[in-house]
């Protein structure tokens, strides 16, 4: 039993270090989630289980948090919306197991600071309309640092 214990101690690490390693940039990120959260008709996806897998959140929770934040709230939203749009009721299922999948994500980093200004920034955005200077929602999401996953450039460090 020890070597079989071994082999799975080393299976373990090296799966770590390939999700740290995917998990190090914005694009490794969207890759991830694309896979994780959509991938269907496999009765053992690893998003399906009650919890999520132990080794893939403490990974998550070394990760860079300014970069994963808004695409934990964008991988709700957009699957939400979605959901709602399809009239194809087979699109609209997998696009509100996909929100489900990323909710479960998302509320396990629900005290994270920049989750909470992530969500504060998508109710401003979601509930804004052009102020009398002329301002677009577009400009108040970004004065507010949130970003949306396709902008690659992060919220500056001193928004207005």
């Amino acid at each position: 039993t020890s070597i079989t214990n071994s082999n799975s101690n080393n299976d373990d690490s090296a799966v770590a270090e390939l999700l740290e390693a995917q998990l190090s940039h914005q694009d490794g990120i969207r890759g991830f989630f694309s896979v994780y959260l959509t991938k269907q008709g496999d009765q053992h996806n690893p998003a399906d289980q009650d919890h999520i897998p132990p080794q893939l959140m403490n990974v998550l929770k070394r990760s860079n948090f300014e970069t994963l934040a808004p695409m934990l709230c964008m991988n709700v939203i957009r699957p939400t919306a979605m959901a709602s749009m399809h009239t194809d009721p087979i699109f609209a299922a997998n696009s509100q197991k996909t929100a489900q999948r990323g909710a479960k994500l998302l509320s396990s980093f629900k005290g994270s600071i920049n989750v909470i200004e992530n969500c504060k920034a998508i109710m401003i955005a979601a509930s804004s309309q052009s102020d009398d200077q002329g301002t677009s929602q577009k400009d108040k999401k970004n004065s507010s640092g949130f970003f949306f996953a396709e902008e690659l450039t992060p919220p500056s460090p001193n928004p207005q």
